[in-house]
């Protein structure tokens, strides 16, 4: 469990549980590459899919990924991309793959125009399909990215997350990671 970083109500104080966010810095002050948020997300109670190609195969369940935050104050302005890559679904006994994990990319926001000539321009990447083959797991999926000349300042995505549990995974809490990259 946990939450993303935030400030208060009044949108002045930063949150006392990240206390370095967006700008976090390790013990010798030097920026951080990396910014570890523990986040948890609940997907509820899977229904059977009834309908379509999958009818009868898999459990499917609805869920969103908490909101990321892109800062890029870098003076080259060389443009980036977030993207994510799913670990495998285990639970004690049993596990399946990552892959039937998918993403529906949404870009939230991005920083607009500046008197410096800034002009940030953020899109969200490709929607990823649960699939056993081209899933999350199989290579890193970009959740958005900006392009060279137009990556500096702020820009936020979340996803709108779609699981498929095989119907022969045997019941259990089971637990992954989605690892997320900026480069």
């Amino acid at each position: 469990g946990g939450t993303a970083p935030t400030v208060d109500s009044a949108g002045l104080v930063p949150d006392p549980s990240f206390p370095q966010y967006p700008n976090p810095v390790d013990a010798q002050g030097n920026p951080s590459p990396t910014y570890p948020t523990h986040c948890g997300m609940d997907f509820g109670t899977a229904t059977l899919v009834t309908g379509g190609a999958e009818s009868g195969k898999y459990f499917a369940a609805l869920g969103r990924l908490n909101q990321i935050t892109v800062l890029d104050t870098r003076g080259n302005d060389a443009g980036w991309v977030l993207s994510g890559a799913m670990s495998d679904f285990v639970s004690a006994s049993d596990s399946f793959s990552g892959n039937y994990l998918g993403w529906t990319p949404v870009a939230t926001s991005d920083s607009p125009p500046t008197i410096d000539g800034y002009d940030q321009v953020a899109t969200a990447g490709q929607v990823t399909l649960p699939d056993a083959v081209g899933g999350m797991a199989s290579a890193s999926k970009p959740l958005g990215e900006a392009a060279a000349g137009e990556g500096l300042g702020i820009a936020v995505f979340d996803a709108r997350l779609k699981l498929f549990v095989p119907l022969v995974a045997k019941t259990g809490l089971y637990t992954a990671t989605l690892s997320l990259t900026v480069i």
